[in-house]
């Protein structure tokens, strides 16, 4: 089929959709980022924090969402805006990405900062005074605005005098380093922050739901439906939407997911595009079935 024959995508998905089955289907499985409304306007309000001007008391945002529903995308998203550069005999990290540890401790967050930052592990070995101290000292040489972190809910996985002691750690880095924190995290991060009056105060939470039927869900669907790798054009009706958002209740993780599923059954059967049989039919498993599936498991081997 030639590229003229295609449906109206971008000419990059064109030249794949000529591929061989087995190589459009490889490429379903690459990570992609889908720009859409919520994403823009959480994007929109990180760039307003990293433009925020020095003072004592720096602006903190916080995305707050279901698992699976893209808030580590959008961090990764602005921090690839805002990658660091080279200067003249220095680095230079306007943002730093960090993962919370999967327990709250302090010691263990500095190591992974300073990790990033390029620090050898033998110098991260220290007491937690002497990583603070060098861990500001770097913060502020190689110029860092912002501190992505991600999971911040991981922080209520310690007791309440490690979480407590890490919320202080958080608040002592804005002041310290005047830097902003950019968190993301599940529901219960919310609650995590909120614990501290003085942290809830500076942190501005910017809310992802779960999908809805209704125009942006749309949009999203058709975008991601233009990146897939078919020979025939699909046809978007209300009907699809509801199954779609049933399947994949209401994650743009799961939706992902499912659609990648279902393009790869149109390719391999021939069909070449989506509609609610392949939906039906294909090979994903909703949040749901995959629960009824692991209790089938443990109810097996009693």
């Amino acid at each position: 089929m030639k590229s003229s024959e295609l449906p109206d995508v971008s000419s990059d998905v064109k030249e794949v959709a000529e591929m061989s089955d087995a190589n459009r289907i490889a490429h379903l499985g690459r990570e992609r980022w889908i720009r859409y409304d919520g994403a823009s306007t959480i994007l929109d309000r990180l760039r307003t924090v990293m433009t925020s001007p020095k003072r004592l008391r720096k602006p903190n945002a916080l995305i707050i969402g279901p698992t699976n529903n893209g808030k580590t995308m959008i961090l990764e998203a602005f921090c690839r805006e805002n990658a660091g550069t080279p200067k003249p005999a220095a680095e230079h990290f306007p943002v730093l990405q960090v993962q919370t540890p999967t327990r709250a401790s302090v010691t263990k967050f500095y190591q992974l900062m300073l990790d990033r930052l390029g620090t050898p592990s033998s110098a991260t070995r220290g007491r937690p005074a002497e990583l603070e101290v060098m861990s500001i000292r770097l913060l502020r040489s190689v110029g860092t605005k912002v501190i992505a972190i991600d999971d911040i809910h991981n922080i209520l996985t310690g007791t309440r005098d490690q979480q407590s002691e890490f919320l202080n750690l958080l608040r002592f880095l804005g002041n310290q380093a005047e830097v902003s924190i950019v968190a993301a995290g599940i529901e219960t991060a919310y609650r995590a922050i909120r614990s501290d009056n003085q942290l809830e105060n500076r942190f501005y939470p910017l809310v992802l739901p779960r999908w809805r039927l209704g125009p942006e869900f749309h949009r999203l669907v058709l975008s991601l439906f233009l990146c897939l790798p078919l020979r025939k054009e699909s046809e978007i009706n209300a009907a699809l939407l509801k199954l779609l958002i049933e399947r994949s209740d209401g994650t743009i993780g799961e939706l992902s997911a499912l659609i990648a599923s279902a393009a790869s059954l149109a390719i391999s059967s021939g069909q070449e595009r989506i509609d609610e049989g392949v939906i039906r039919n294909c090979t994903y498993k909703s949040p749901i079935e995959r629960r009824r599936d692991f209790e089938s498991i443990e109810r097996a081997i009693r």
